[in-house]
């Protein structure tokens, strides 16, 4: 996850415009490959926008492997950092570290590889 900005600024009018606070990238999704930009938590990935609670942003991400709603990215004011739950069945990858079924992990506010499983085709 790369962060883009932190915080809204004012529009030429002088409004507070939607600016996103990080950008997620999918290397591996063709249908994604300019990634994509996060205005609102949490964000809920996953294959299926149907099982997601109208609360915050879902990205849609076809593959198999992927649960109907797999990971929720959510900010920690405790820790100041973007907390990563996985509620799917298989893992994520972050940093290069795998987190399983109802756990947890931090990613600090920085350019953070995050990979879920994906379906690889010959």
């Amino acid at each position: 996850m790369e962060v883009v900005r932190s915080a809204p600024t004012p529009d030429a009018e002088g409004s507070q415009s939607r600016l996103p606070y990080a950008r997620l990238d999918f290397p591996w999704n063709d249908d994604l490959s300019g990634g994509v930009l996060i205005h609102s938590l949490p964000v809920t990935l996953g294959r299926n926008k149907s099982t997601a609670k109208n609360e915050g942003q879902f990205v849609t991400l076809d593959a198999k492997t992927v649960s109907r709603k797999h990971a929720v990215i959510s900010w920690d004011k405790n820790n100041r950092k973007y907390r990563l739950d996985v509620v799917g069945r298989n893992p994520a990858t972050v940093a290069q570290r795998k987190v399983h079924k109802n756990s947890h992990c931090h990613i600090a506010v920085s350019y953070t590889h995050l990979t879920l499983p994906t379906i690889y085709s010959v």
